[in-house]
């Protein structure tokens, strides 16, 4: 993590939202909108700086970059690996140029606002778009009959805006969308395997993981995901305990994604680990996963 990431995860919610405003009126001066292109690390991203993921990729060059070198950690050119929530692709181009020609990068986002600035994205990036195919679907359990109405999918940094009280997200209508389970979608698009999953999906992992029962059992692929208890349900079968639970019984087990160390599958002892408005980011990996495929090296 470069030293600007480091000191803006360090910085309260206040002090991130003191730069997005300095921004904006320094920009306003110089007749400019916070919709902007830029290139970060080699990648072309088309943002919009009024909004937290966006505006991180403009300082710091990417969004979560601890995930970020997880993913990269994992991933082995040739591999196939689906976005979970991707959002503008903040994840996926990442993914996308590290899967290489010889790879698939499938990702995932129901919502137009996001969707089509995952679309964007890809477009000015076509060596990347070319081996990844964006799917405005949302993943879910078997028998649901329509897409979740509206998704936290956009992060305003406007003060007027409203959001969610814990993570700042604000609802988006998921109009256009389909509804399919990952094992649907991977026996419809004949996926030959699945190396690697990012699940980023706010509370909704449990309809994904139930969607996914025959991949997870058989593929076994690894999976970077979060974990933030306030997110989730009260009530089963959508809380907390029911995601760790199910993650237990698929054999897997968790791990921090910084320094690859073994965390709890209790989710009393997550719950403790984690503050109460917030969320950790770590890795799912089967009991068998060989851990000395994490090597610093691959980087």
């Amino acid at each position: 993590m470069n030293l600007l990431s480091t000191a803006l995860t360090l910085l309260p919610w206040t002090g991130f939202r003191a730069i997005f405003s300095a921004l904006k009126g320094l920009r306003r001066l110089r007749g400019k909108s916070m919709q902007t292109l830029a290139c970060r690390e080699g990648l072309q991203w088309s943002l919009d700086l009024g909004q937290t993921i966006d505006l991180w990729i403009y300082l710091t060059g990417a969004f979560q970059r601890p995930s970020v070198d997880a993913l990269l950690r994992l991933i082995r050119p040739g591999d196939v690996v689906l976005d979970i929530g991707a959002n503008i692709g903040s994840h996926t181009l990442f993914i996308a140029r590290a899967v290489g020609p010889a790879g698939q990068v499938h990702a995932f986002e129901p919502t137009p606002f996001a969707f089509q600035k995952l679309q964007r994205n890809l477009e000015l990036n076509p060596l990347l778009s070319a081996t990844t195919q964006a799917h405005q679907i949302e993943l879910v359990a078997p028998g649901t009959p329509a897409p979740t109405s509206e998704i936290h999918s956009s992060w305003p940094l406007d003060p007027t805006s409203k959001v969610h009280p814990n993570h700042g997200g604000a609802l988006m209508a998921t109009t256009g969308a389909r509804i399919s389970t990952l094992d649907a979608f991977c026996s419809s698009h004949a996926l030959p395997r699945v190396n690697v999953i990012k699940i980023d999906v706010d509370g909704h992992e449990c309809n994904v993981l139930r969607g996914a029962q025959h991949l997870l059992q058989t593929q076994r692929p690894a999976i970077v995901l979060e974990l933030c208890p306030c997110v989730f349900a009260a009530a089963p079968p959508h809380r907390f305990e029911d995601f760790i639970e199910m993650l237990v019984d698929l054999d897997y087990r968790l791990l921090d994604e910084t320094h690859f160390q073994p965390l709890a599958l209790d989710a009393a002892r997550l719950r403790a680990l984690i503050p109460p408005a917030d969320g950790i980011n770590a890795i799912a990996i089967p009991a068998e996963f060989p851990l000395a495929q994490l090597s610093k090296e691959r980087l």
